[in-house]
C-alpha cells in the first residue's frame, strides 16, 4: 500500500510537471507547492520558489500572495510588498489587509496611514473581519482620521456580525451608551449574551452588573 501511494504522488508530480511546462497557471502554483512539500518529489526550495514566481508573473493571484507572506516572514520587506501588493490590486483580500499594514507600520514602503486604510477598506467591503475590526478601532480612536463613532460602530458591527467577540462586546458597550447609534438596551444585551457566550470578559463583567445569572448565557 505505501509502495502504491508513492507510485500515485509520482504520477500525480508528473502530470503537474507537464502542464506546468506547458503554460497552466493552476499547475504551476501546484508544482511548486509539491517541490516546497516534498509531494511526489524530493524537497526543493528554490524550485519551489522558481514555479510560485513563475506562477505569479503569470497572473495568479494566490501564489503573488504566497510570495508576498514568504517574504514578509523573512523580513524581505520590500519584495514583500511587491508581491502583496499586485495580489492586493488583483482583489485578494488577505494581500489588501496585509498591504495596508505594510502601509501603516511604514514595512517595505513610507508610512501611508491614508493608504494604509484605502486597503484596509477594500479588503472589509469584500467582508474581511479583521479589516472591520482595524477600521472600526482606527475610526474610534480618530488614528489617521477625523475620529468618528458612527463609522467606527459600523465597523465593528460588520465584524460582530461575522463572530467577533469583542466587536459584539464593543457593540453591545455602544447600545447602552447611544455611542454611534441609538442608545437600545435590549439590542446592547443581546450583543453583550453574544460576545459572553464566547468567553469575552468584559461582556459576562457587564451582564453580571446587570444581575443577568451567567447560567442564563
Amino acid at each position: 500500500m505505501a509502495m502504491c501511494g508513492l507510485f500515485n504522488k509520482k504520477k500525480e508530480f508528473n502530470e503537474c510537471k507537464e502542464l506546468a511546462e506547458s503554460g497552466d497557471i493552476d499547475a504551476q502554483l501546484r508544482l511548486g507547492d509539491m517541490y516546497l512539500k516534498g509531494r511526489g518529489i524530493k524537497k526543493d526550495r528554490d524550485e519551489g520558489m522558481k514555479w510560485h514566481i513563475v506562477a505569479a508573473e503569470n497572473g495568479s493571484v494566490d501564489a503573488q500572495y504566497q510570495l508576498g507572506i514568504y517574504h514578509y516572514s523573512q523580513v524581505m520587506h520590500k519584495e514583500a510588498v511587491k508581491w502583496l501588493s499586485a495580489a492586493a490590486e488583483n482583489g485578494h483580500a488577505n494581500a489588501q489587509v496585509m498591504i495596508g499594514y505594510c502601509y501603516h507600520e511604514g514595512n517595505g514602503v513610507r508610512q501611508d496611514i491614508k493608504q494604509a486604510m484605502r486597503w484596509y477598506e477594500k479588503a472589509a467591503e469584500q467582508g474581511d473581519m479583521t479589516a472591520q475590526i482595524v477600521l472600526g478601532n482606527m475610526y474610534g480612536a480618530g488614528e489617521g482620521v477625523e475620529a468618528d463613532q458612527v463609522k467606527a460602530i459600523g465597523w465593528y458591527k460588520l465584524a460582530a456580525e461575522q463572530g467577533d467577540a469583542h466587536s459584539q462586546f464593543i457593540l453591545g458597550i455602544a447600545c447602552f451608551a447611544g455611542t454611534g447609534v441609538p442608545q437600545d438596551v435590549e439590542t446592547a444585551i443581546r450583543w453583550l449574551i453574544k460576545a459572553a457566550k464566547q468567553g469575552e470578559k468584559g461582556a459576562i463583567e457587564e451582564l453580571k452588573k446587570l444581575g443577568i445569572d451567567k447560567k442564563l448565557l
